[in-house]
């Protein structure tokens, strides 16, 4: 499954663009400026991200510069009004890979999606392993030293964000951001969340992977080190 992230701070667009990816069954995240872009992508898994370039604040050129700076290599397609030449290299040499001038067709949109997507190895990035532990990002399937760890939704959607950044530290604000965007719920479930986390996670086997960074936030270890 394809899974996009729209960064626009035009809410039209953007809920426009995500309905369209959403009935072409691709899953699909949102952010309305290149910080929420940033946070996003640093706990999240994507295929392609589509960045409007016109935004206050961090514009899309130097979010891309920063995701490319971060290490991030997902494809990104800038969406812009500028149509001139000069426009379409700056984009190229800040980091992008497709360049599409508004108005545009949803459907030529969605095909550049797809070829975007297919461009990486499904393989690849479906993967993901710190250590003994093992993800499988379309069959959400979980395993530690070969053992099936049984996670709902929610914790595999939290594991997945620790593992992406293993072994930094992954703040307590990132996470919850990741989790629900900026509709956090009234009572601390991540603290629960991560209490849940650790008896899967951890509690069969000989050390925690999962550890609390005092003042900083969560991490995952891979031999039960001391955190910091």
């Amino acid at each position: 499954m394809i899974q996009v992230l729209v960064v626009d701070d035009d809410s039209d667009i953007l809920s426009t663009i995500i309905d369209q990816l959403t009935l072409n069954n691709l899953i699909a995240d949102c952010a309305q400026n290149g910080r929420q872009a940033l946070n996003l992508v640093a706990t999240n898994h994507y295929d392609v991200i589509i960045l409007d370039v016109m935004m206050p604040g961090l514009d899309g050129l130097q979010t891309c510069q920063q995701l490319r700076a971060n290490g991030c290599t997902v494809p990104i397609i800038f969406l812009t009004a500028r149509d001139t030449l000069a426009d379409k290299i700056a984009g190229f040499k800040f980091g992008g890979d497709d360049y599409l001038v508004k108005p545009f067709a949803m459907d030529e949109l969605l095909c550049r999606v797809q070829a975007l997507a297919k461009r990486v190895s499904r393989q690849a990035i479906s993967h993901l392993h710190y250590g003994d532990l093992h993800l499988d990002l379309e069959s959400m399937q979980v395993s530690r030293e070969g053992a099936k760890l049984n996670l709902n939704q929610l914790q595999f959607k939290l594991l997945r964000c620790l593992i992406t950044q293993a072994p930094r530290v992954v703040s307590r604000e990132q996470l919850e951001f990741a989790l629900w965007h900026d509709s956090l719920p009234d009572t601390d479930v991540l603290r629960s969340l991560l209490y849940q986390l650790r008896k899967v996670l951890d509690k069969p086997f000989s050390f925690a992977m999962l550890e609390t960074v005092r003042g900083r936030g969560y991490r995952l270890v891979k031999d039960g080190a001391a955190a910091l």
